[in-house]
């Protein structure tokens, strides 16, 4: 008889003051990674309640966490808290995947990682690359139609950075 593998099971955090509501790409990408057990975002009232963003977690079981409206990094300091409390309280997670481009949460990411548990991170827009470095794993999902500039900006970037490193410019 065949050793029995649990399936990695994921808890999805994000940070909506740091991305796009536009979920469908973010939850395949889970997909391949385990299924998604706990999933939440995080910013203030009024972000969450806009129709666009209550469609999203609604269509995708998003449970909306609100941060303290005008408070600097409320949503950055509960998404972190929770992540611990779910780190401790739930061994049976394997992967945490944080949404946002928020070098604010490279503390987290260590802290994750040094307790076995593998880190996704996922933005709408190009992050820094720290940010990138810290994660076991980095996605940008970007659409052109969300930003053409700075679509445009980052493949001008990356075809720089291909060529200075290859011609040693």
């Amino acid at each position: 008889m065949g050793v029995i593998h649990a399936s990695p099971k994921i808890a999805l955090l994000i940070d909506a003051e740091n991305t796009k509501p536009d979920f469908m790409h973010l939850l395949n990408l889970c997909q391949n990674y385990g299924a998604v057990k706990i999933a939440r975002i995080y910013a203030c009232r009024e972000l969450l309640t806009k129709k666009i963003w209550q469609k999203e977690c609604q269509a995708f079981g998003l449970r909306p966490v609100y941060s303290e409206r005008g408070i600097k990094n409320s949503a950055d300091a509960m998404l972190m808290m929770d992540a611990t409390e779910i780190l401790l309280a739930h061994p049976e997670i394997t992967t945490f995947v944080i949404v946002s481009r928020d070098t604010d949460f490279i503390p987290l990411v260590r802290r994750l990682k040094d307790a076995g548990k593998q880190t996704i991170g996922v933005s709408t827009a190009y992050p820094p690359a720290m940010l990138r470095q810290c994660f076991d794993e980095y996605h940008t999902i970007v659409r052109p139609e969300w930003d053409v500039f700075e679509f445009c900006c980052h493949l001008f970037y990356l075809s720089y950075s291909e060529n200075q490193v290859r011609d040693e410019w």
